[in-house]
């Protein structure tokens, strides 16, 4: 498994950015950086070195495998999740983001459709 310092490292190489610049991003000198990437940030962290890199926060998780009940995560120790009710509610709020830009995207497909069809002539 990748670390999250070698994806962070990568991904500077990839971009041509420096640990400096990244922490400047980042607003956090370079020392208090490197330690986060070598601990075990919080997912705000994941997503400041996320914006700071412009790329996915989900790119510095561990893959995840999903067997029955269970999530394996990337080191393979089988794990129950276990969220508090502000979480929880918060999961809910994102589902219902996720829903209505789901929403919203299907309504222009068929938008998209009426369109062409209209424009070939004929009616749907």
């Amino acid at each position: 498994m990748t670390s999250l310092e070698e994806k962070v490292n990568q991904r500077l190489v990839d971009t041509g950015l420096t640990m400096q610049v990244l922490a400047d991003r980042v607003g956090l000198p370079e020392p208090e950086l490197l330690a986060l990437c070598q601990g075990n940030p919080r997912l705000s962290e994941l997503e400041q070195l996320g914006d700071a890199l412009r790329i996915d926060p989900c790119y510095f998780l561990p893959p995840v495998k999903q067997h029955g009940a269970f999530n394996i995560a990337g080191n393979g120790n089988v794990q129950k999740i276990k969220i508090g009710k502000a979480a929880a509610h918060e999961l809910v709020a994102e589902l219902g983001v996720c829903r209505r830009f789901l929403d919203m995207n299907q309504e222009l497909l068929a938008a998209k459709d009426e369109i062409i069809a209209l424009l070939r002539g004929g009616t749907n």
